[in-house]
């Protein structure tokens, strides 16, 4: 029987969709634009073209050092965001900002750290499967590794330089996953909560979120490596995420908003190594119902348990098996599973103050997405 679900974009967990998911041009320039400037022209001495009203009083020469000290910083954390700086001097300059600016203006420059730890995993990655980097750099980070907790000990390295190179990723808040035995790059999200206190509630509640799956994967090698209690954990975090979001956080929305697709589709239909379904039967396992019981009684309120109660029904009405052996029907069930996923993401999203026209096509800009295929013959038994 062939696999009815297909892990895509290397299959390491859900921290590549929180990784990996690109911003839009417009999005792109208009973080560029520096909220610096804008919270210094608002509240700086009006030029001479723009007379403020005359009891207005011209900044003291304490605030006036304030925005000096803060538009300084600004601008050192600017500098570090280039390809040839090192991720770790980016968080050191992002850190010296922290005293100098209010939340939402440190939330739009943390995405912008964000974009650029990103951007040198994908170089780390280069880096580690170039010739050198597997003749050298990948037996050198194995060597550091204690199994079975995978905890890295730099100090088992034979080779300073190798060392030092090594050192350079994880300083910059960098951590490996390893993959069917070969170790990939991805941000740590878990050093990055150290400076959610610095962000706006929804974007410290991101960071959560995300150190959550960089801490401890839930998807690896086309199986859920969590216990279906935690997964549904993760899928209601990401609910409160996608449902809070608001002011600088927006920019991380289309993120959230696929991380929550995923948790929802391997919430509702497991991987093919670990299938919610007992593969000789297609019948939905005792351990996965009672923990969609579990879910509904613990967040009775929420959007996921209101379309989990839905699909329960789904099941219901099919003997509590997903209809793989039957192509018609197995299209229908999907077909109505997706609506309840699309229902539960446009109430999440109901509140937010603008909005998206998220058509089908765009839904695969995701970089794990799951290509669901009815099996070609039962033949009662598992790839």
């Amino acid at each position: 029987m062939t696999k009815h679900i297909k892990h895509l974009a290397l299959g390491l967990s859900l921290a590549l969709v929180l990784s990996a998911c690109s911003q839009a041009p417009d999005q792109e320039k208009n973080e560029q634009e520096a909220p610096v400037a804008q919270t210094i022209e608002k509240d700086a001495p009006a030029s001479p073209d723009n007379t403020p009203p005359s009891d207005q009083e011209a900044p003291t020469s304490e605030e006036a050092e304030k925005l000096e000290a803060m538009e300084a910083a600004a601008q050192s954390f600017t500098a570090t965001l280039t390809d040839d700086v090192p991720p770790a001097n980016a968080l050191v300059a992002y850190k010296e900002m922290i005293p100098h600016m209010k939340p939402g203006d440190l939330s739009i420059e943390f995405i912008k750290l964000e974009k650029h730890l990103i951007k040198w995993s994908m170089k780390y990655t280069d880096r580690l499967y170039s010739e050198r980097g597997i003749q050298e750099l990948i037996p050198a980070l194995n060597q550091s590794v204690q199994w079975p907790e995978g905890i890295l000990d730099l100090d088992l390295v034979d080779n300073q330089d190798l060392k030092d190179e090594l050192s350079e990723m994880i300083d910059g808040a960098i951590k490996f996953v390893w993959l069917e035995g070969s170790p990939y790059p991805i941000v740590d999200y878990g050093k990055l909560e150290g400076l959610k206190e610095s962000l706006i509630p929804p974007l410290a509640a991101y960071v959560e979120l995300a150190a959550l799956e960089s801490n401890e994967v839930s998807v690896h090698d086309a199986g859920i490596v969590i216990p279906w209690n935690d997964l549904s954990d993760r899928l209601m975090k990401a609910e409160e995420v996608l449902r809070d979001i608001d002011g600088s956080a927006i920019l991380i929305e289309e993120k959230v908003r696929l991380a929550y697709m995923q948790y929802f589709d391997f919430y509702t239909l497991g991987l093919s190594n670990t299938p919610v379904v007992d593969w000789n039967s297609y019948k939905v396992q005792k351990e996965v119902l009672d923990s969609y019981h579990r879910f509904m009684e613990t967040y009775p309120e929420s959007a996921s348990a209101k379309q989990l109660m839905a699909y329960l029904a789904l099941l219901q009405d099919h003997d509590y098996k997903i209809p793989y052996g039957d192509q018609d029907q197995f299209s229908a069930f999907m077909a109505k599973l997706e609506a309840l996923k699309t229902a539960a993401i446009e109430e999440l999203q109901s509140g937010h103050t603008h909005s998206h026209d998220h058509d089908q096509d765009h839904e695969h800009e995701n970089p794990l997405e799951m290509d669901l295929e009815q099996p070609a013959e039962d033949t009662g038994g598992k790839d």
